[in-house]
């Protein structure tokens, strides 16, 4: 029979490995299945740290429009996956759902020896087994618990005489503390667990382009046009409706600045130079929550001009600024955690880590999605809301699997044509 390549979905009981490459699949062959570890969703046969699985298919038989193929792990006949809609030869495999399976326990040579299976959780999207209900009822309430606290510690800290700003970075700061600890206790994926040094070069990421440069243009390039435009005689302060309650001023800068990031967003993907910069954010394959300051500084400051530079400049209050910037950050850091969460209902105004993590995909079909800064709600009113009930996302990052990662690697790169393709959408 001849061979069939492509690219297949496998489930295995509650676990499903996603974007395995699958090659020349023939009875016979000694090496089937090349899996890129990066590409591995969850890893039911421990493939996180091996660049190749070898297998041996047994027998593969047609079955209407299935494929049936039974091949061996190690020696070990065990398992039978029924792959539909097979495109012809060198078609796409897109999905394959197992019959049997026996659990790794390691074989063969010391390389496979070594590995264990890995402890896995499900809540109930995510990886593994079922949760304990205590488990459950963490997914459920922790983000709005976190965000609910963080506000009340804002508050709270400035009922004792603790200025706006310090305020709403100590109430972030506790906040950034437990999102942290969730992703020790409760990950939604343990193969995303970085490395030190990667932990290293994304905290310089936070520190330096997240923090200070805005913090450089709040006190450079806002006063200066708040200057021109008082001597030019432009009274740019009647713009904001200053009388509402901070709240609501609050809530309509989230909803004003998310429009036009919104619109931003969408053009980072689309057009050939700013897809370039915006590669620099995409390049992750995994997310936690420190990696969401992974921006190019020139991005940052466009950015700036769109969801800071225009409150600022109409006069919006401290008070209304940092309340904003606590929902901005705790938001934040929860949607690129790490953290096994379900937000429910919230994932249809809430631009949160279940709907974010598709937005991360390698797949462009899949990550030209769910542009929303804080909301989802214009991804609602403009068909790009995307979060399927069927499967997990898969492997994360860019096409380009060698795009450097320093810090310093990163601000050259977007400057390199053949670094990332020419847009988001190819």
């Amino acid at each position: 029979m001849s061979a069939v390549r492509g690219v297949c979905q496998v489930d295995v009981g509650d676990q499903r490995v996603q974007a395995a490459r699958i090659a020349d699949l023939a009875p016979g062959s000694e090496t089937l299945v090349a899996i890129r570890p990066e590409r591995v969703n969850i890893a039911p046969l421990s493939m996180r740290y091996s660049n190749e699985f070898d297998a041996q298919v047994e027998d593969i038989s047609f079955l209407g429009d299935h494929l049936q193929v039974r091949f061996g792990v190690c020696g070990s006949s065990d398992f039978i996956a029924k792959i539909p809609n097979i495109v012809g030869h060198g078609g796409i495999l897109p999905g394959a759902r197992a019959r049997s399976f026996r659990p790794w326990n390691g074989c063969g040579d010391a390389r496979h020896r070594s590995r264990k299976r890995p402890n896995l959780v499900k809540c109930p999207h995510g990886e593994g087994n079922a949760v304990s209900s205590m488990q459950r009822f963490v997914c459920g309430l922790a983000y709005p618990f976190v965000m609910v606290l963080a506000y009340a510690l804002f508050a709270g800290f400035t009922q004792f005489g603790l200025s706006i700003t310090p305020s709403a970075y100590a109430a972030v700061l506790i906040g950034a503390v437990l999102i942290t600890l969730h992703e020790i206790k409760l990950p939604y994926r343990r193969a995303w667990r970085p490395a030190a040094a990667e932990v290293g070069a994304d905290a310089l990421f936070l520190a330096a382009v997240q923090i200070a440069l805005p913090l450089l243009l709040s006190i450079s390039l806002v006063i200066a046009l708040a200057d021109w435009l008082q001597a030019a005689g432009y009274a740019v302060e009647t713009l904001w409706p200053h009388g509402l309650p901070i709240w609501a001023q609050a809530g309509l800068m989230l909803l004003v600045a998310d429009f036009g990031r919104y619109w931003l967003h969408r053009a980072f993907h689309k057009f050939g130079p700013m897809w370039r910069l915006h590669a620099v954010h995409h390049s992750p394959q995994r997310l936690y929550w420190v990696n969401v300051g992974r921006f190019h500084p020139l991005e940052k400051a466009i950015q700036y001009g769109f969801d800071a530079l225009p409150f600022a400049l109409v006069g919006v209050s401290g008070e209304v600024l940092s309340a904003y910037f606590v929902f901005y950050a705790i938001n934040g850091f929860y949607q690129h955690s790490n953290c096994l969460l379900r937000l429910g209902p919230l994932n249809y105004l809430i631009a949160g880590p279940e709907l974010h993590r598709w937005h991360h995909s390698e797949l462009p079909e899949e990550s030209n999605h769910n542009f929303g800064n804080n909301l989802i709600v214009w991804d609602l009113l403009f068909g790009t809301r995307f979060l399927p009930q069927d499967r997990e996302v898969g492997p994360l990052g860019l096409v380009n699997r060698e795009y450097p990662m320093g810090f310093w690697a990163q601000m050259r790169t977007p400057f390199n044509a053949g670094a990332e393709s020419a847009s988001g959408d190819q």
